[in-house]
């Protein structure tokens, strides 16, 4: 892949960079998430060079967690943001919009435990986008810098981050719909498995496939259990059928109540 020259003047060359780098970032389903966002601040910091870049990602319960980073002094910056909950990602994440290059002197009313400790690292400067797909928010990028950083490539850097948004919302789609598809298949199984015990108990006791099924939900609820593990048990022969009893009597359709197996008449 090309690599990109901070320090170079050639337009062609940042373009060239730049469609090589959105090609990768649009390439998201075939890597592990983790490595995809090591991808993503790679790049991003190949293009803000030398400034220092941070991500992180909205967990399932909404808040930022996650952290990769460019340096080991940025990922502690990300660490305390993700523990007192303040920082340019939380920031530009809660507002879902760009948070405008500031100057780390004057944040300390808004971020007093990010603040000194970002001065403290050397950085003069900050700014963060939001990992943004339509109404989702996925995340937020930081970039610390010290002051003088072309507003061209906080612009294109801009153009990376909703690529990545982009991305990472394909990737989401994707683990939905495989989640959905094994939902769907145990149900299945588990479905095939239920009907499988009902057709043993009903030939066994010469009963209903209905009536079997109040045996084996019966004995379910008795015992605390799921009824695919029931219907397992039964399948395998590890439960021995004299135990499944309904937990109430089962009305046959002549109209007459059934005992439950082994049951006495009430006297």
């Amino acid at each position: 892949m090309a690599a990109f020259d901070a320090g170079g003047t050639g337009t062609n060359d940042r373009e060239v960079w730049l469609a090589d780098a959105l090609l990768e970032l649009a390439d998201s389903l075939d890597a592990e998430e983790a490595g995809y966002l090591r991808a993503v601040t790679r790049r991003l910091a190949e293009l803000v060079a030398p400034a220092e870049v941070g991500l992180l990602v909205t967990t399932e319960t909404g808040s930022l967690a996650t952290p990769t980073a460019s340096s080991s002094r940025m990922h502690e910056l990300l660490s305390i943001e993700a523990r007192f909950k303040e920082g340019p990602c939380t920031t530009s994440h809660g507002t879902g919009r760009r948070l405008p290059t500031r100057d780390l002197g004057g944040v300390d009313s808004q971020w007093p435990r990010f603040g000194p400790a970002a001065r403290q690292f050397g950085f003069g400067v900050v700014s963060a986008l939001p990992l943004r797909r339509e109404t989702d928010l996925l995340g937020a990028v930081s970039i610390l810098d010290q002051p003088g950083r072309p507003a061209s490539d906080l612009a294109r850097a801009e153009v990376l981050v909703e690529a990545a948004a982009i991305g990472l919302a394909h990737r989401h789609v994707l683990r939905q719909s495989r989640r959905r598809v094994d939902q769907l298949q145990h149900a299945l199984q588990s479905r095939i498995l239920i009907e499988q015990a009902k057709g043993i108990v009903a030939e066994r006791r010469d009963i209903a496939p209905d009536e079997a099924f109040e045996h084996l939900r019966g004995h379910a609820r008795r015992h605390g259990r799921r009824l695919h593990d029931v219907a397992d048990d039964v399948i395998s022969g590890r439960l021995p059928d004299r135990e499944l009893t309904p937990d109430r009597e089962v009305r046959r359709p002549d109209g007459q109540d059934r005992l439950p197996s082994g049951g006495q008449a009430p006297p």
